[in-house]
């Protein structure tokens, strides 16, 4: 509570300053109490040998955090006796419901279990009553000044008990960590707590909570974007603008992939940073592939602004969690965790975020899937601790798209709390439509001023949204893309010959299916007719392959650097070659195409693939000098995928699927009739 932008994010949710002392010493008294249900007969009883359980006749196992509603609701006469709470209540009718928040720290909120009454009766060598007394005599003895009478009352908002009980969750999850603090006998002598503050000042520093010494260094060094970003001299005007002190705790940045939207995001990022406006990055991503191709990014870039002080950067993915260059190799049961390395006291406890999913938003910063956000605002377990950590980061989320419905509706209410707390957010995208970012841009407002038709086409592009401001920007290159639509979406082997001429000639090749069986289908295809021994396929450690979401973790790193390597923008070998895959080629990979094949999907998502098709400016082969885009599409139109998915496209039986929207997906097919 002493950490400035924390207490600036809770004093937002609150609606009133926390800088008395006594009101940050009653919300520090009542963290304190929230393993009080550890003081149940049940819980003693776990340390017993199972014959010494069965002579108690408890019936079943006891936790801590619903018991405790056996206490406050079925024995308050042994709470009243033992803790002070009378003065408890004195402080308002918001105490009742933090405390429920604080006892709530795993994650699920605590309920009337009056049938449990019985387990706070005393057993066999163990009162309860012993265990709260202690408590309620250390309460006053530690946090003396909640109990003077002249501090203002709790704060009753409802957004405040949420953050109060993430921050208890956040403080919960360090307070267990054993390094940090370990166990003491009772025959110390010492008391607890001036032990336990130092201990929490070395966690919350270490852990990277506390960001001073990174901010330090990158005030001190001031880098230019050059140093930033090497390669790129002079920002363009829309990276350049990432640096204006009065941009928005909320923008939208539109423009074509490969423009230098991700640059763009880091430069305000070091920007916010450095004005203390956030302590963190969160920088989502839609996929794992997409998550792991932006991590690397963003590491190196760290490195670049932070020298030697830089703080860890963590690749948020679950089963696949990196910190800088080591990975997770094992989680134990007792929750030891095994990374690639030795790591040395101090470097692993600068993991610490990494080692739990629901701690990844904690860490100083991290590259990962957009879920890991989401969730924090789904009624899910630990959606408190995810929430309240997120909120001293800058949310970068990179690949918005116009067409999907749930996930815009899931990113408004993100977006909401996020803001409401104080926090910052940068949104980006090649494809949005304006009825998704007036949508997206309402977040903390219930009016929702959608553009009709007009206004929509009139909005410049590149751009540069904030709630009530539009700015655009200078196009610096042009790209006109011809596209042919071609009834041959069932036809693998056709697919297949059309790629292998385009090789023959010298072009390079994006094979983009809509799942993975077209994918495959059309590498089958490729292998059967081929008569060049495969040279023209792509091929990972020697082996003829394609690229999608499905191969596990080791051979996903090896791939992706694979097609960089062929694809990228420097890739070394010239000539023709074709690669075949999924949506993992239209998203984050930085992979410059002379022609690209395509099954049909909404407009939105064709223009993301379309981005990958002279992506870089360098010499075409000839007959490729135009880009140009095959667009596969049933040979009998959409209709029958009203009934039964084809190729990705319509809907399952419970609605789902890759593009269930049929309705789009058809207008993205006249349209590309009526405009090729």
């Amino acid at each position: 509570l002493k950490h400035p932008l924390l207490k600036r994010r809770l004093e937002r949710l609150a609606g009133v300053s926390l800088d008395h002392p006594g009101l940050v010493e009653r919300l520090s008294a009542l963290a304190f109490l929230h393993d009080l249900g550890k003081a149940n007969s049940g819980f003693y009883a776990k340390c017993l040998t199972p014959p010494e359980y069965q002579l108690l006749r408890l019936g079943r196992k006891f936790g801590h955090v619903g018991e405790v509603g056996g206490l406050l609701f079925g024995n308050l006469d042994l709470a009243a006796a033992t803790l002070p709470v009378e003065a408890l209540l004195s402080w308002g009718t918001a105490m009742t419901p933090l405390l429920i928040a604080s006892i709530s720290h795993h994650g699920v909120p605590v309920t009337k279990y009056n049938n449990l009454a019985s387990i706070w009766r005393p057993i066999r060598g163990y009162d309860p009553a012993e265990g709260l007394r202690e408590l309620g005599d250390a309460l006053p003895r530690w946090f003396p000044e909640a109990f003077e009478a002249d501090v203002p009352e709790l704060p009753t908002a409802p957004a405040f008990q949420h953050g109060f009980a993430g921050l208890v969750q956040l403080a919960d999850w360090l307070g267990s960590h054993r390094d940090f603090f370990p166990y003491t006998e009772e025959t110390d002598g010492n008391d607890r707590f001036d032990a336990a503050q130092a201990m929490a000042k070395r966690a919350i520093e270490t852990v990277g909570l506390d960001v001073s010494v990174a901010r330090k260094t990158l005030t001190a060094s001031a880098p230019r974007f050059d140093e930033a970003f090497p390669g790129l001299p002079q920002p363009r005007d829309f990276q350049a603008a990432m640096a204006e002190p009065d941009l928005g705790r909320l923008t939208v940045l539109e423009a074509e992939t490969g423009s230098g939207k991700t640059e763009a995001a880091l430069w305000r990022f070091k920007h916010l940073f450095e004005t203390k406006a956030v302590d963190g990055l969160y920088f989502a991503l839609p996929t794992r592939v997409a998550a792991s191709a932006m991590y690397d990014r963003v590491k190196a870039t760290a490195r670049r602004l932070f020298g030697a002080e830089a703080p860890p950067v963590l690749r948020a993915v679950p089963g696949y969690a990196a910190v800088d260059e080591a990975e997770i190799t094992a989680i134990l049961p007792d929750f030891t965790v095994l990374w690639t390395d030795d790591p040395k006291e101090q470097e692993a406890h600068r993991r610490w975020a990494a080692e739990n999913p629901k701690r990844f938003l904690a860490a100083p910063i991290a590259v990962g899937t957009i879920d890991q956000a989401l969730l924090s605002v789904l009624r899910t377990k630990q959606a408190h601790l995810r929430a309240f950590a997120l909120t001293r980061s800058l949310l970068i989320v990179d690949e918005v798209h116009a067409s999907d419905v749930y996930m815009t509706a899931l990113l408004r209410r993100l977006l909401s709390w996020h803001l409401r707390t104080g926090g910052h957010a940068l949104l980006m995208s090649a494809t949005l439509g304006g009825e998704v970012r007036a949508d997206l841009l309402s977040a903390t407002s219930e009016k929702q001023d959608r553009p009709d038709l007009s206004a929509a086409m009139a909005t410049p592009y590149p751009a540069l949204s904030a709630p009530g401001a539009l700015r655009g920007f200078a196009q610096e290159r042009e790209k006109a893309v011809r596209v042919e639509l071609l009834p041959i979406m069932d036809l693998p082997e056709a697919i297949a010959r059309l790629a292998l001429d385009a090789a023959e000639a010298g072009a390079r090749v994006l094979v983009v299916r809509n799942t993975v069986d077209g994918a495959v289908s059309v590498l089958k295809a490729l292998e059967a007719v081929s008569e060049t021994g495969n040279d023209l396929l792509f091929r990972c450690c020697g082996l003829v392959t394609l690229h999608h979401g499905r191969f596990a973790r080791e051979d996903r790193i090896l791939l992706d650097r694979a097609v960089e390597t062929e694809f990228g923008k420097t890739a070394e070998r010239l000539g023709g070659l074709i690669l075949a895959g999924t949506q993992t080629l239209e998203q984050s990979l930085d992979l410059d195409a002379d022609l690209l094949i395509t099954d049909l999907c909404p407009a939105d998502v064709l223009l993301q693939r379309i981005g990958r098709l002279h992506r870089h400016s360098r010499p075409r082969p000839s007959g490729f000098e135009k880009a140009k885009a095959l667009v596969l599409a049933p040979p009998e139109g959409l209709t029958t995928c009203l009934e039964r998915p084809l190729h990705g496209l319509g809907p399952l039986r419970d609605g789902r699927g890759v593009y269930p929207n049929v309705i789009a997906t058809e207008a993205t097919r006249r349209f590309l009739m009526a405009e090729p």
